[in-house]
């Protein structure tokens, strides 16, 4: 303690004790998130196998679950597409599953497509819980503001806090602030910059979620001739894209208006 002086203490020890409390807080804040992001990655110990969304959230995300489900009820004959890209249910037509419920409420009497994606799956709840299911089963890894751990950095925000304070308590008593100026400039950069990595990134699958797929493209790929084995039609367009259907005409329909240019893009989880 330091008498005559903000606080008790001397400039240049509370420097010191600042450095300190930043890059303890830093280390606890990073250690935290990958601990977390780690724990996240590991998931429920859960064996039961991925449904047709569940794999095609891990392969496209929300666009290619909506090109499923879509290809379903075309080739089951209980919607159609114009080539205008107006998609509608077929009279009689009912759901067997959540997402085909979504799908018939989203398009009504009907509704053109107008990009990946324009269904808007992901916004829908059905779509958060499946994606809450592939996180809790360790099969997908959040990124952006839903990454474990991405709060941490405002641990370093209140040790900054701490900082700004003492600098207006020197201020007071008309002290030279420079050193400690910068100091806060230095610190705060790194804190923003932390912010921003422990953001950055978007949803992708953990080891687990990626031998899921490859198992899956595996087992699709030994399949000759999707019209004579139609129950793998939802997986071989989960794993590879609308460009899987069976029917050319239908995949260049589909692909024309939910996706940009021809049919020769590599989209898919297993290169095929």
């Amino acid at each position: 303690m330091e008498d005559g002086a903000p606080w008790g203490i001397g400039a240049g020890q509370f420097l010191w004790l600042y450095w300190i409390a930043f890059a303890l807080a830093l280390v606890v804040v990073l250690a935290a998130a990958a601990y977390l992001r780690r724990e996240a990655a590991v998931g429920d110990a859960d064996t039961r196998p991925l449904g047709h969304y569940h794999l095609a959230w891990l392969a496209g995300g929300a666009p290619r679950v909506e090109e499923v489900v879509i290809a379903v009820l075309l080739a089951s004959g209980r919607a159609r597409i114009d080539d205008r890209g107006v998609l509608a249910p077929l009279p009689g037509a009912e759901p067997s599953d959540p997402v085909e419920r979504w799908l018939f409420r989203s398009i009504g009497t009907g509704r053109t497509l107008r990009g990946a994606g324009s269904l808007r799956f992901g916004d829908s709840q059905v779509g958060r819980e499946l994606v809450g299911d592939l996180t809790r089963r360790g099969h997908l890894r959040r990124g952006g503001a839903e990454s474990p751990g991405h709060q941490g950095h405002w641990l370093l925000g209140v040790v900054l806090g701490v900082g700004v304070a003492r600098l207006f308590a020197e201020l007071d008593w008309e002290w030279q602030v420079g050193v400690l100026s910068i100091s806060l400039v230095l610190s705060g950069a790194v804190w923003l910059a932390v912010a921003f990595a422990l953001r950055a990134g978007e949803d992708r699958p953990s080891d687990r979620g990626r031998a899921a797929l490859a198992a899956v493209s595996v087992r699709v790929a030994q399949v000759e001739d999707l019209r004579a084995q139609p129950d793998w039609l939802p997986a071989a367009v989960a794993v590879e894209g609308i460009a899987a259907h069976p029917d050319p005409a239908v995949a260049e329909l589909v692909a024309a208006h939910t996706r940009p240019g021809p049919l020769t893009w590599p989209l898919n989880a297993t290169g095929r």
